[in-house]
């Protein structure tokens, strides 16, 4: 992607009232998005470019040339934006400090106060960077959804399924809060007891039992179950790293292809490039395909929202479950002492089945499958 100078954006302006967004993004090799802001930010543009114009022959007043050091630094902080580097306030501030020197603003202060406003005139703000998506190669992306229909055609939508593992640290709670005004609360640190949890359903919205992988074959919590996880339909499996791997991944396949061939069902099944995913098996009734590496953020639907809904239900159930003994007068850390593995699961299970339909569903469309 291009960095675009004044002029470009100039001509940007001048060109948007007889070209399409996406017509110029391509000429000028940016994003659409950034298209998009600079006809959102118009008038702040041609002020800015003009004074820049005025600057340059030295009669700039000095009003303008602190509007010419907004969207300088501005600028700047688009650029790394879009070359993915994190940008701090520190930085931020050096950047203005050398840009007022170039402009010989010699009595510009980057104060607090200066950058407290600079973040509300420009609409700058700190946010958390999440997921993997900046990595992906969007143009695989498109080529892929180009040809979802072909591969799919052939299936109904109770048929094409999505499986996934993610880490369940069974004992983490909520990272924010909400907090009364003054109040200095601080976070206590989390627990890094982990488990594996393989989640896996369709896209009618139909969902097939959660596979937890563990260290143990029979951990003690288990015992009022019989150490059979199956009668609360739980799949339970273990090994040494409490990672999916190749030998359990067609295992778990085998069992299913079995349940289908009884059933005589056929499914098409969509799986990310882990290692673990390689097939070994050979499989009758399930067709098992691979999504383009490094896309699962936009290509897999459980990717696309689903297990963030699951995770985020079972925060909500873990404070609800706490609260009553903290009310008690029951320190958190007792608290949480107290929650076994089992309560972990079991909250995890409830916290599956109330995934709505509706939401996976729209995950499904979301990762570009269509409804046949």
């Amino acid at each position: 992607m291009r960095y675009l100078i004044n002029s470009d954006k100039l001509n940007i302006l001048t060109e948007l009232d007889s070209n399409r967004q996406q017509e110029l993004a391509n000429k000028y090799n940016v994003t659409q998005q950034a298209i998009s802001k600079i006809k959102k930010r118009k008038e702040c543009y041609q002020s800015v470019i003009k004074s820049e114009n005025v600057a340059r022959r030295s009669r700039c007043p000095s009003s303008n040339l602190y509007t010419l050091l907004d969207s300088l630094v501005f600028e700047f902080i688009q650029l790394l934006e879009e070359r993915n580097l994190p940008v701090d306030d520190k930085l931020i501030k050096a950047k203005a400090l050398s840009v007022a020197q170039s402009l010989g603003l010699n009595s510009f202060v980057a104060s607090a106060n200066w950058f407290m406003k600079f973040k509300k005139r420009n609409d700058v703000r700190r946010l958390k960077q999440h997921g993997e998506s900046r990595c992906v190669d969007l143009e695989v992306v498109e080529n892929w959804f180009l040809k979802l229909p072909d591969i799919v055609k052939d299936f109904e939508p109770d048929c094409i399924y999505n499986a996934d593992e993610s880490s369940f640290y069974w004992k983490a709670l909520p990272t924010s809060s909400y907090l009364t005004r003054g109040s200095d609360q601080h976070g206590i640190k989390q627990s890094k007891l982990r488990v594996s949890v393989m989640f896996c359903c369709n896209r009618f919205g139909g969902k097939e039992k959660i596979m937890i992988i563990g260290f143990r074959a029979r951990p003690h919590c288990f015992k009022k179950f019989n150490y059979d996880l199956s009668t609360i339909g739980v799949n339970y499996k273990y090994n040494s790293s409490s990672y999916m791997t190749s030998a359990l991944f067609n295992e778990w396949l085998v069992e299913w292809d079995n349940r289908l061939i009884e059933e005589k069902k056929k499914i098409l099944l969509f799986v990310d490039n882990c290692p673990a995913h390689k097939l070994t098996a050979d499989l009758k009734n399930i067709t098992l395909i691979k999504l383009p590496p490094n896309t699962t953020s936009h290509c897999q639907p459980l990717d696309c929202g689903i297990i963030a809904n699951v995770k985020n239900l079972y925060r909500s159930k873990i404070i609800q479950r706490l609260a009553p003994s903290v009310e008690n007068d029951i320190n958190l850390l007792d608290s949480l002492k107290e929650l076994q593995l089992i309560d972990g699961i079991e909250m995890l299970q409830g916290c599956w089945f109330n995934v709505k339909p509706d939401t996976i569903v729209n995950c499904y469309t979301k990762a570009g499958f269509p409804l046949n």
